[in-house]
């Protein structure tokens, strides 16, 4: 049986980097995608610590330049023949009010988070149709089902990816290609980092408060969330599961949250979240 292969986009670390390194175990040959140059050094590195060095192969990809995603595309269909595996794991987080984010900042958000996971899918996915077989897996967030305050940018991408990978999932079944989607709730990931760095906390009066609960919640998430390595695992088992269900979210408390979204008011939902913050 010919070895099966991997992309994840976002690689350099986070849930990329541990998928990464979780597949690579389980003898997967894995592309690890990284978005400068100055970090393949860093995953040659951890892939060294895990012995798995052999089976990941580190590529420079922006996914918001088109040009790096179809010499991804050629490289891994030319050195692989195939893909098994597609994970788009690449995205950022922009935080603010939403008046006060720049539309250059939406549409960075936007280029990351949606179009650039698109863009990667629409490379591959010819490929799997064609082979009838494949799984892809789209890094979404709980801020895809439940939108706070203060994260606007970033709750909107997420939602759009929810949407898309629906839709995708549903034109894809008949041919044996398997669209999952991932909500993680609050996990300690560079992600929260780089946010709180994007956070504009330079707001009006009426929305100091509530940009204030916006970095305390992000800072909370950096600080006491939960192990990465629980969604990293997530990903290895989705990606060994024969017909993998459409949604996986995964995070303390996170079913409960989306349970009471369904089952109360949002009137009374939106009673306390803007209490809070305001």
């Amino acid at each position: 049986m010919a070895k099966q292969t991997a992309l994840i986009t976002g690689a350099s670390s986070g849930f990329g980097l541990l998928a990464a390194i979780e597949l690579a175990k389980a003898g997967v040959a894995v592309v690890a995608g990284v978005k400068e140059r100055d970090e393949i050094d860093l995953v040659i590195g951890e892939a060294g610590k895990h012995n798995v060095s052999e089976r990941i192969d580190v590529v420079k990809l922006d996914v918001t330049i088109p040009e790096e995603v179809e010499s991804v595309k050629e490289y891994v269909l030319s050195t692989y023949s195939s893909l098994d595996f597609l994970i788009n794991n690449a995205g950022i987080s922009i935080g603010g009010a939403a008046e006060d984010v720049s539309m250059e900042a939406y549409r960075l958000q936007f280029e990351t988070n949606v179009f650039g996971a698109i863009a990667v899918t629409k490379a591959f996915v010819p490929t799997m149709r064609n082979n009838r077989k494949g799984k892809i897996i789209n890094m979404g967030s709980f801020s895809g089902s439940f939108a706070f305050p203060g994260l606007t940018p970033y709750a909107a991408s997420k939602y759009a990816l929810r949407g898309f990978s629906e839709s995708l999932r549903l034109e894809l079944l008949p041919f044996q290609v398997y669209v999952s989607l991932i909500e993680p709730g609050s996990y300690k990931t560079g992600i929260w980092d780089k946010g709180l760095k994007e956070m504009n906390l330079d707001v009006h009066d009426d929305y100091k408060k509530m940009m204030l609960m916006a970095q305390q919640g992000s800072t909370l998430a950096k600080t006491s969330g939960g192990d990465p390595i629980e969604v990293a695992s997530l990903i290895k088992r989705i990606c060994f599961e024969p017909k993998p269900k459409f949604y996986y979210p995964i995070g303390r408390g996170i079913k409960t949250m989306l349970f009471l979204k369904q089952v109360l008011p949002w009137s009374f939902l939106e009673a306390v979240i803007t209490k809070k913050s305001s």
